[in-house]
């Protein structure tokens, strides 16, 4: 590291730039370091939905592909109505980002692999690739725009993400889950946190009285075909992180807080001019 002593006071231009800057940094993004995985939100149904089962896996066997997302019978993309939470491993958030939001969740994935089996039988997994009818995605919308935020201010987390649907063969409670230690692809995008610092990523979206087209109902089960039998369910979901995320501030707030440092730096300056003798040293 080199070593420089200047000889004379910095100047008042000099000193502000340099304070704004990084106090501007600071108050555009306070971030959370985390020592390990940490779940920052949950998404859970509310009682809005007539049918809890707002989840589809359909069998496409002709395609051949299987398709799994939110649907309310239609076609799968259905924006479906839940209540959302920022957890406190999102870090210190406006305040009406704070307690439940009002929101939706709308997810599309599918797959071009077959199903695997272990233990006997008994479990069986399926690799969700996003090679099939659509890309893997998972979109958590804010029902009215925040106070705060970048873009619409309505995206609390987009997901885009290559997984696996999971459990014991013949069980109603299954899981969509994706974890980068493990090889999957997780990549987070919000109009309220930045995931820059982030190292690592997981959701997992923990189904519950999965009920087979088929009868009789028989649970998670494998078509002949290698996939599993088209089905429904309901469901709720929680996205973790590992390393550091950032929350994006009000708009307000960035003004204000350089109006504050562009005081205190004048002041210091003016301190500074009137100690002529004092000398900076700069690393």
């Amino acid at each position: 590291m080199h070593q420089r002593r200047l000889s004379r006071v910095a100047s008042l231009t000099g000193f502000v730039k340099p304070v704004i800057g990084t106090l501007f940094l600071l108050s555009a993004a306070s971030a959370v370091h985390a020592a390990g995985p940490v779940t920052f939100a949950q998404a859970i149904e509310t009682s809005a939905n007539a049918d809890a089962n707002v989840f589809a896996y359909n069998n496409n066997s002709a395609t051949p592909d299987a398709t799994i997302g939110t649907s309310t019978g239609g076609a799968l993309g259905a924006a479906i109505p839940i209540s959302f939470t920022y957890l406190s491993g999102a870090g210190i958030l406006p305040a009406d980002l704070m307690g439940v939001q009002n929101a939706t969740i709308s997810m599309t994935a599918s797959t071009t692999k077959t199903v695997a089996t272990a233990f006997g039988g008994t479990f069986a997994d399926q690799a969700i690739d996003g090679l099939g009818s659509f890309v893997d995605t998972i979109k958590l919308t804010r029902t009215m725009a925040a106070g705060e935020g970048t873009g619409l201010r309505t995206n609390l987390l987009t997901v885009t993400f290559t997984g696996n649907l999971e459990g014991a063969v013949g069980g109603t409670t299954p899981s969509l889950n994706a974890d980068t230690s493990l090889n999957d692809t997780v990549i987070y995008s919000s109009d309220f946190l930045s995931f820059v610092g982030s190292t690592q990523q997981d959701f997992n979206v923990a189904f519950s009285s999965w009920d087979p087209l088929v009868t009789p109902p028989s649970g998670l089960g494998i078509n002949s075909d290698g996939f599993f039998n088209s089905a429904t369910a309901a469901g709720a979901a929680t996205f973790d992180f590992q390393g550091a995320s950032s929350v994006i501030p009000e708009p307000a707030s960035v003004p204000i807080v350089i109006l504050s440092l562009m005081s205190v730096a004048l002041f210091g300056g003016r301190r500074l001019r009137r100690n002529p003798s004092v000398a900076v040293v700069a690393l």
